[in-house]
């Protein structure tokens, strides 16, 4: 990596892309191997994505309901 630019950039697209060439500048932890750890914050990412459509467009979740709007996310 040659700064800080190029190491957020590789990370957002890690999450947003799925591309795993991160994984190479990122160490294990104790409990977890990094291939699991790059797993979370995808996982988080969506996760607060979704959250923030749901409160940008409350109106159309409650109308939609829970089930339907998380597949309209999805897409």
């Amino acid at each position: 990596m040659s700064g800080l630019k190029d190491l957020q950039e590789t990370f957002q697209r890690a999450l947003c892309e799925g591309d795993d060439t991160i994984l190479a500048d990122l160490v294990d932890s104790p409990r977890e191997c990094r291939e699991t750890l790059l797993g979370v914050y995808r996982n988080a990412y969506v996760v607060r994505l979704r959250e923030i459509l749901a409160a940008d467009y409350d109106k159309v979740a409650a109308m939609l309901g829970d089930d339907q709007f998380e597949r309209m996310a999805q897409d």
